[in-house]
């Protein structure tokens, strides 16, 4: 596995000067410091405590950049738990089965297992980063360029520019973040259902879960669009953003609110609640660390017992964002930001966070902010 690095709760004297100041100082007047510190333009975010969304905002440093609650930014890798969530809810209808070669779903296209045919990879070793197929991440195109289809992506072939995606070692063996194991599981989802992936998202998660503002193809013109920044030099992308054609691993655009609305599903369905998507013995499948990963079924998983939590971060160009969840502390965030300097605002604000909503004892390791994939 990776080097990990784990999100240290405050040093003794930061910690004491928090739980001093935490309710004395807006959560927003820490952040507006850090943007200012960090050259973040735009930070949004919501808190989730007792089950809920409690508080819900976009902040923004930078005068000729409007937002609202509606303000779209790049979700990046947590996409990839959007899409497992999908895979999962077609497993939860028998459309699918976790312990069936991927293979089997597949159509005019299959997965090239060179290492054991007697070995194929399964629909779980491609949620739980087991899979050994290639392509960690995905870069974007700029504005204007022209996007590949899933097949060109699937075989690096123009106008993709990532490489062809194979099977580099065994399936179950060992962990290794694979972007390219959720394009494969966006083709699934095509050829189970006859549907496009974004069509098939939108009718069966975001609206049920009434992820109103989430789209994985926003209009060129909607004015809710937060632009990327380069980082430190504070230099927008050119055109605002970069387009990323890899739906399933990176695709999605969203608002922290929307994401809060996610995390909290997956929590009802852990609940046996009846709106949850998943039933209850699923849910329970998808947040249990599988072997040889720190990964469930689409996030990663630490904690256990009343302190469980599961969490998904993401990094495409320009954008940086968090999601983590205590399902059965009904206690999370999400934070979302517009630079490539973001994962200093969220390594900064979730132990604040953390403090000031109390928290239990906790280390996300951040592997993508480690090896960073670019997708």
């Amino acid at each position: 596995m990776k080097t990990r690095i784990a999100l240290i709760f405050l040093p003794t004297f930061l910690t004491m000067f928090f739980i001093g100041t935490c309710h004395g100082e807006t959560l927003n007047s820490f952040l507006i410091n850090a943007m200012k510190a960090y050259r973040v333009p735009v930070v949004g975010y919501a808190i989730i405590d007792d089950g809920r969304i409690i508080d819900a905002q976009t902040v923004s440093i930078d005068p000729h950049i409007k937002t609202s609650p509606d303000s779209l930014f790049q979700a990046a890798s947590i996409s990839k738990s959007i899409t497992a969530y999908a895979i999962l809810s077609l497993v939860n209808h028998k459309n699918i089965d976790l312990n069936a070669s991927a293979n089997k779903y597949l159509k005019g296209w299959k997965i090239d297992n060179k290492y054991n045919k007697n070995n194929p990879i399964l629909i779980r070793n491609l949620l739980d980063m087991t899979s050994g197929v290639s392509v960690s991440g995905f870069a974007g195109y700029p504005q204007g360029h022209p996007l590949p289809n899933l097949l060109q992506i699937l075989n690096g072939a123009p106008p993709s520019n990532n490489l062809p995606i194979k099977v580099q070692h065994a399936p179950g063996t060992r962990y290794q973040y694979s972007g390219g194991a959720f394009q494969v599981l966006q083709k699934i989802i095509t050829d189970v259902t006859n549907k496009s992936f974004a069509s098939y998202i939108e009718q069966k998660l975001f609206t049920p879960l009434r992820m109103e503002n989430s789209t994985y193809h926003p209009a060129a013109n909607n004015t809710h669009i937060i632009p990327g920044f380069s980082g430190w030099d504070l230099k927008m992308l050119p055109g605002g953003w970069y387009n990323y054609a890899c739906l399933g691993a990176g695709g999605v655009w969203s608002t922290p609110t929307d994401l809060a609305k996610f995390a909290l599903n997956i929590s009802d369905s852990l609940h046996g609640k009846d709106n949850g998507i998943l039933k209850k013995t699923l849910a329970e499948q998808m947040l249990t660390r599988q072997k040889n990963t720190d990964y469930g079924l689409g996030v990663v998983v630490g904690g256990k017992g009343k302190d469980l939590y599961f969490w998904k971060s993401g990094h495409n160009y320009g954008y940086h964002s968090q999601l983590i969840m205590f399902p059965n502390k009904g206690k999370g965030a999400v934070i979302m930001t517009n630079s490539e300097t973001g994962d200093e605002i969220i390594n900064y604000m979730m132990p604040i966070i953390a403090l000031k909503y109390s928290w239990p004892y906790y280390f996300p390791f951040f592997d993508e902010l480690v090896e960073m994939p670019k997708h």
